[in-house]
């Protein structure tokens, strides 16, 4: 039998991990980003933010390349929209990161002293929810050089389970804190609570994004 990586100069899922470690810099990044909004080091955060975007630029021009390279392969084993709706769902992921930056930029923003324990468990379960869809990211490359069969599909499917219960997670805790949020009304002022609305939304977001790759990946499986 004719390995895949046989026949092509370079396999797209070794630009997919290529995309996706820029991608994982962004995360890295916003990691940063939100431990310094946490620790009220606000004047920090235009530095990190910095590097968000710089990141977040990079991994376009790598999802740029692979996009001409996957339009140059004739034969790969699973259909090249799927490779596209994979590459779509984790650019996400940085997309998302640089919003969140974006939005932390606008205003120094002051986490009220009864949502300190809520916000670190926000942002531990959203980043969790992303850094586990990079991981599963990686072991499809896996898949791609195995030729989807044996242990190597046993693994991700069961990543696939953890994945989704993460992303489960990060919206419980999300709805939760916005409850809290939201009783404090008349107490943090309307434009604080507007601003944290919306960035609850974005970081469910990047949660979200988690859910999409467990789709895609449930549909190549099967």
């Amino acid at each position: 039998m004719i390995k895949f990586q046989s026949i092509f100069a370079k396999s797209p899922f070794t630009g997919m991990v290529e995309h996706i470690e820029k991608v994982e810099l962004c995360l890295d990044e916003l990691e940063k980003l939100l431990k310094l909004v946490g620790e009220g080091k606000s004047d920090q955060i235009s530095e990190v933010s910095e590097k968000i975007y710089k990141y977040e630029h990079e991994a376009d021009v790598v999802k740029d390349e692979l996009r001409v390279t996957l339009s140059k392969n004739l034969l790969l084993p699973i259909d090249k929209g799927e490779i596209l709706s994979i590459l779509t769902a984790q650019d996400g992921i940085a997309d998302v990161s640089e919003d969140i930056a974006k939005l932390f930029s606008l205003r120094k923003m002051e986490i009220p002293k009864e949502l300190v324990e809520d916000y670190k468990k926000l942002t531990e379960a959203i980043l969790k929810a992303a850094k586990d869809g990079i991981k599963t990211i990686k072991e499809i490359n896996n898949l791609f050089e195995v030729g989807f069969k044996g242990p190597e599909v046993e693994r991700v499917v069961k990543i696939l389970k953890h994945l989704e219960r993460k992303e489960s997670l990060a919206d419980d805790v999300g709805l939760d804190f916005t409850r809290k949020l939201l009783a404090l009304e008349g107490k943090e002022s309307p434009v604080a609570i507007y601003m944290w609305m919306r960035i609850i939304k974005v970081m469910g977001d990047l949660a979200n994004i988690s859910e999409k790759l467990s789709n895609r990946f449930r549909l190549i499986l099967n």
